[in-house]
């Protein structure tokens, strides 16, 4: 008899042991405690209903209900880069507020958004490119925080997202292709920010942008329909390195511009076609003073409003390619007007004339320029210039048509005639 009671004892003993182990097991694997508490595992938390953590899927690691530094997220996608930091892919708030986290796991977040569109979360997780960041149905966030060692924002990453403000980390370097395209971003801070792709900010509803780096490269059509847009500053001056794409800033609301001094040699592989174009409201345009040279390049003040371009004081060389002024059609720069007698213009600013009847009927070797007047100092070498120059006098109706379109790349017909020379007194 008292061997049976100690027999039972025993297995007793045995399966009270082995019901412990299983239930700090189901612990381990859930990330939640027994009495409902959230348990923390390298930073990241999971909510007592949630499904094991997170989950690693062909070098993907996914997750859902996750608290992260004290914020709760619906899901969360992201890989492991070779040094061990995070390129995070998606995240989805609670709320409206996106704060992207500085560390998860102990790793520092240095990416934000998918490698390239082939590699975003909306082709292989379920999840649309748009919902990438929010739950809402209208794409509605009040806000992205970027954690402290954010240094890119990959492609794609936020575009359509309907965001109000965009505050970045100091060592945000880079922003994506179309990273913020039709996402109507308010507000932005850009100081640190040294690299804008492609369409990066196009659409939305910017207000100012400012740039401190010395060394920016901005791509084609970055901020262009910014509407709202009053104003944008550069620094001073652009160090090599720098570049300005093709209609960076057209139809933006600014009235005024200082155009920033650039290195010697810059010309059309630097600064691009368009930069201003349809800038409705733009009626000044301040260059920089004692540049060896200045270069605008093609379309830069098309649709902009009639103004004169003043080049000033020691000048050497002004390169202006502009294609598209005369008597009937002044939404350009109209007037060229040179205070510094020693200012040269050179020959790449003449168009390319086609001799035939199609287009404008000129000798060969005529110098051309699109500006409907040039005001320069008596014997300057611009009135040199402007006395032996042409220019187009007016367009046929059919040509102002085709200059207003988007995309016109020819010159158009019409008549010439020489340029208006008048003589520049202080």
């Amino acid at each position: 008899m008292k061997r049976w009671k100690f027999t039972s004892i025993i297995i007793l003993a045995v399966l009270l042991t082995a019901c412990g182990k299983s239930e700090s097991a189901n612990q381990m694997q859930t990330g939640a405690t027994a009495s409902g508490q959230e348990a923390v595992t390298g930073g990241v938390q999971t909510v007592p209903e949630s499904t094991p953590a997170v989950t690693l899927t062909n070098g993907v690691y996914r997750g859902r209900n996750l608290v992260i530094e004290g914020r709760k997220y619906l899901y969360i996608e992201y890989e492991m880069r070779e040094n061990d930091s995070i390129r995070l892919r998606s995240l989805v708030p609670e709320g409206e507020e996106l704060i992207i986290p500085s560390e998860i796991d102990g790793h520092r977040v240095v990416e934000v958004g998918a490698k390239s569109w082939e590699d975003s979360p909306g082709q292989d997780s379920g999840y649309a490119v748009w919902t990438l960041w929010t739950k809402s149905a209208e794409r509605k966030l009040t806000q992205v925080v970027l954690g402290e060692y954010v240094e890119k924002i990959n492609d794609y990453a936020f575009e359509g997202t309907k965001l109000d403000k965009v505050v970045l980390s100091e060592t945000c370097k880079e922003i994506g292709d179309r990273a913020f395209n039709d996402s109507n971003v308010k507000e932005i801070n850009l100081e640190h920010v040294e690299k804008v792709g492609d369409f990066a900010f196009s659409y939305c509803k910017l207000e100012k942008i400012h740039f401190d780096s010395p060394v920016i490269q901005i791509g084609m059509r970055a901020f262009w329909g910014n509407e709202n847009m009053e104003l944008i500053e550069l620094p001073a001056s652009m160090k090599k390195g720098s570049f300005l794409g093709s209609g960076c800033f057209s139809v933006t609301g600014i009235s005024e511009i200082q155009w920033p001094a650039f290195p010697k040699n810059y010309g059309e592989r630097n600064i691009g076609d368009g930069i201003f174009e349809d800038c409705k409201n733009l009626e000044k345009v301040a260059l920089p003073e004692n540049q060896k040279h200045i270069y605008l390049g093609k379309y830069m003040f098309r649709g902009c409003k009639e103004m004169t371009l003043v080049i000033p004081e020691g000048t050497g060389r002004l390169t202006y390619r502009s294609t598209e002024c005369a008597d009937n059609y002044t939404e350009n720069v109209t007037t060229l007007l040179f205070k510094d007698a020693k200012t040269k213009i050179t020959g790449e600013p003449y168009v390319e004339v086609s001799y035939d009847e199609e287009t404008f009927s000129v000798p060969r070797g005529t110098k051309f320029i699109c500006v409907n007047r040039i005001i320069a100092p008596a014997d300057s070498k611009a009135a040199k210039f402007a006395k032996e120059a042409f220019r187009v006098e007016k367009f046929t109706k059919k040509s102002v048509e085709t200059i207003r379109h988007p995309n016109c790349e020819h010159i158009p017909t019409g008549t010439v005639g020489p340029v208006i020379l008048e003589t520049y007194k202080e």
